[in-house]
């Protein structure tokens, strides 16, 4: 698969656009096949974004950055996380699809 992987630098950044396109990427991929690998995938790329993304109550566009800015694609991070959160609860649930981000 993919290799997103940023935790082998310890001097890289990572950026919201690097699990962003995977998540929503594997996320088109299940809509499609409803193959289960896709999905797991999908969750891969959403924890790596919350692990690395989410500080002291916001998403941040990048690490490195202490503050929020709305340039970085928050708001398509936070519409994959629904996203896939409605694909676990309900897997036939169907999602309009953010036009932004495409």
């Amino acid at each position: 698969m993919l290799n997103d992987r940023p935790d082998k630098c310890s001097s890289c950044d990572y950026f919201i656009p690097n699990s962003l396109r995977n998540c929503t990427l594997f996320l088109d991929l299940y809509d499609q096949t409803r193959e289960p690998v896709y999905l797991t995938q999908a969750r891969r790329y959403a924890q790596l974004a919350i692990e690395r993304l989410y500080w002291n109550g916001l998403f941040r566009g990048a690490t490195g950055i202490n503050h929020y800015e709305s340039q970085l694609l928050v708001a398509n991070l936070i519409y994959g996380l629904v996203w896939l959160h409605a694909v676990e609860k309900d897997p036939t649930a169907t999602v309009a699809p953010n036009y932004f981000n495409r």
